[in-house]
């Protein structure tokens, strides 16, 4: 409902008139209504459709939704003035999307908690300030994908206080997908300070995705190398440079799957099935 979206007020009026006086025979959803009221922020939509309609029931997602946009002042209201309960899903999304005056207000003043995904989402997404709070506060932790989502996303600082503050570490994905996105960074950091390692998907990813220089610094210090899958990706995504430079460092992997790599490239007009 579009009125309810923008915070048109004075629209719902002139509906609920249309609908009383039976020219519209399409009742308001209010449940639709306050959730997208509540993603929007319009407190003042939400309002309005409890006094029209405070007999109607809305589903757990209202107040998730709003604390998962970060509507503080909506995800009171709704817990002054409504009776439906929320579940763990609305601090897990409020704390991935950063809103911890949101996380801490559900702690202080609701009882359904979290659980290890809002840590994790917050590293995901780079929130250090909602994880140490909730390393503070909270007893659910995390799982290695909050290390593992936060070097793929390149958040160093957040992979850097995770090592030093928690236990779950991480997985070999960090470093894979680190590569894969073209965080030399992270990569280097990894490989510094961690175990785990990495696998041949690495230097797959890097190649496919056109990062040579991660290409080359996996080569200089790791031993996984590559498969004959990163250099296919790499010629179907037009990367001429990074096929060069596997075909000089891994030649054997790149014979492989030749034929279908020289038709890849040449079908991209990057080079003649002669050109490697």
């Amino acid at each position: 409902m579009r009125a309810a979206r923008y915070g048109f007020v004075r629209l719902l009026d002139r509906l609920a008139l249309m609908e009383r006086r039976g020219l519209i025979t399409q009742e308001i959803n209010v449940d639709e209504a306050m959730g997208k009221a509540a993603k929007h922020g319009h407190l003042a939509v939400i309002q309005w459709l409890q006094q029209f309609r405070p007999e109607a029931s809305v589903s757990v997602f209202v107040l998730i939704t709003a604390a998962e946009f970060g509507r503080l002042e909506i995800v009171q209201w709704l817990h002054h003035n409504r009776s439906e309960r929320c579940t763990s899903a609305a601090m897990d999304r409020a704390a991935a999307n950063g809103h911890l005056d949101v996380v801490q207000w559900l702690h202080f003043n609701r009882q359904e908690g979290c659980t290890y995904d809002a840590m994790t989402g917050a590293a995901e997404f780079g929130h250090p300030d909602v994880i140490k709070w909730l390393h503070l506060h909270r007893e659910e932790g995390c799982t290695v994908h909050a290390m593992d989502r936060a070097a793929a996303n390149g958040h160093l600082d957040v992979v850097q206080w995770l090592h030093e503050h928690r236990e779950e570490g991480c997985s070999r994905l960090a470093m894979d997908m680190a590569a894969k996105n073209g965080l030399l960074e992270v990569v280097q950091w990894l490989h510094e300070h961690r175990t785990e390692g990495c696998t041949a998907a690495a230097m797959n990813g890097a190649a496919a995705n056109g990062h040579l220089e991660v290409v080359k610094w996996l080569h200089e210090h790791r031993i996984e190398g590559c498969t004959s899958v990163g250099v296919r990706h790499a010629a179907a995504n037009g990367h001429l440079e990074v096929l060069e430079w596997l075909y000089g460092h891994y030649a054997a992997v790149f014979q492989l799957s030749q034929v279908n790599i020289m038709d890849d490239a040449a079908s991209r007009g990057q080079m003649s099935p002669e050109g490697i």
